[in-house]
């Protein structure tokens, strides 16, 4: 599960079960186990980098439900709605939620907050919701991130390509300028395309 750094109003579902693991249904905010959010900085799931109560536990208001952090309503199966409060989301985390008292113990998603694909924060480069210019003329690196994977290959096929007998070119948007080159060579029947570099 993901969310960004700075969400707000942020529902998700746990579930409570009882010490045989079978799920505890028919809770209402004055019976649920106290519930905590804890986040880490390091895969150590037993020291919470920080950690705060979600209180007070409020139930679903029908006639307004609108989200309000705290507020708990269940789908069934011992599933339940939880209203996380933001400040759970103002790092970049792993965040979960947790409580247990007697008979209860929460099961909840890990959740990766203001963490992309290429491991930095959302406020150091675009996330995947976000418009991204296609990549340029120029040699791909080997190493290049998810997002830069994912450009080239909708670069590769959105735009304009050509291939003789000795050479794939694919172009620029401009669809004139070859951005990027391969060499082509066919040998008793095999052909091979070598590795793409950078154009014209």
């Amino acid at each position: 599960m993901f969310r960004k750094i700075g969400s707000t109003s942020q529902s998700i579902l746990i579930q409570i079960v009882d010490d045989a693991g079978l799920p505890v249904t028919g809770l209402v905010a004055a019976t649920f186990p106290a519930l905590y959010y804890y986040g880490l900085y390091s895969a150590n799931p037993t020291s919470p980098n920080f950690s705060s109560q979600i209180e007070p536990l409020i139930d679903f208001n029908v006639l307004d439900p609108a989200w309000a952090a705290g507020t708990v309503y269940e789908f069934g199966n011992g599933h339940y709605r939880i209203d996380v409060p933001n400040d759970a989301f103002n790092t970049a985390a792993v965040v979960r939620i947790v409580g247990e008292t007697t008979g209860k113990r929460v099961n909840s998603p890990w959740i990766d907050v203001g963490m992309d694909l290429s491991g930095t924060t959302v406020g150091d480069v675009a996330t995947l919701s976000a418009a991204q210019a296609e990549p340029g003329q120029g040699t791909p690196p080997v190493n290049a991130t998810p997002l830069q994977k994912l450009a080239y290959l909708f670069k590769g096929w959105r735009n304009r390509k050509t291939q003789t007998a000795t050479q794939y070119s694919l172009y620029n948007d401009d669809a004139a300028t070859v951005d990027q080159k391969a060499d082509v060579s066919d040998v008793t029947g095999t052909t091979t395309i070598g590795e793409v570099v950078s154009g014209p």
